[in-house]
């Protein structure tokens, strides 16, 4: 197991290195030696998980993002945690006389550590991975943007990154100080949990479900003309 994970790598499919990284820390709970068969259920897990590897060839990922030169675009980020692991994702939004298009740019995601943390300090540790996600990719990216937009499913965490660190307390204080200095232009909005596609990185899916999710192409109101 330890082998196969660390030879797994997707930027734009991160839940995949993520749920091995899961079954490595309940094995790491369960403190079992390298050479020391693991439980039934774990172990199910593991060959579900194999399984589902080797339907990976049937996604077909761009490795270039095509953006007509004339486009107004637009980035878009969405962030959301689970008890068991925290993510995001970010996407371009181009429009154009040809139409509308909204695509994949790269994802990240984290374990949830085992010092249990409530579930609106981690969806706060998700809009924080988001926002250092962006302030590494921005430099990259030449063209300009309309806007660019970040999406929580979580109204706490809304309420926090509007709030003056001063009045926080200190976990919640450094991340969202942090969070207000990288994302200073940035707008922060609420999504319904149902079109956030961060929630595929925090809860997982099978490979069936992520080709017919909105995981590459984001949530269908980014398609819509406002």
């Amino acid at each position: 197991i330890l082998s196969v994970s660390a030879r797994l790598f997707n930027p734009l499919n991160p839940r995949v290195p993520l749920v091995a990284k899961i079954l490595l820390q309940e094995l790491w709970i369960q403190k079992l030696d390298l050479d020391e068969s693991i439980p039934l259920r774990l172990d199910t897990s593991w060959q579900n998980f194999k399984a589902n590897l080797m339907q990976l060839s049937s996604i077909s990922i761009p490795r270039y993002v095509n953006v007509e030169s004339s486009a107004i675009c637009q980035i878009h980020g969405f962030s959301d945690a689970s008890i068991r692991a925290y993510g995001c994702c970010l996407y371009i939004r181009s429009q154009s006389a040809s139409g509308i298009k909204c695509m994949l740019l790269t994802a990240k995601s984290r374990v949830a550590p085992l010092k249990t943390k409530s579930l609106p300090r981690l969806e706060l540790s998700a809009a924080h991975l988001l926002s250092k996600l962006w302030s590494r990719v921005a430099p990259m990216l030449s063209r300009h943007f309309e806007n660019i937009t970040f999406w929580t499913d979580s109204e706490i965490v809304l309420h926090w990154i509007k709030t003056h660190p001063s009045s926080l307390q200190t976990f919640v204080a450094n991340r969202v100080s942090e969070i207000q200095e990288l994302t200073d232009k940035v707008h922060w909005r609420h999504v319904p949990t149902k079109q956030n596609p961060a929630d595929q990185v925090s809860r997982g899916c099978n490979v069936d479900e992520l080709n017919n999710s909105i995981w590459f192409g984001g949530p269908q109101f980014l398609l819509e003309d406002p």
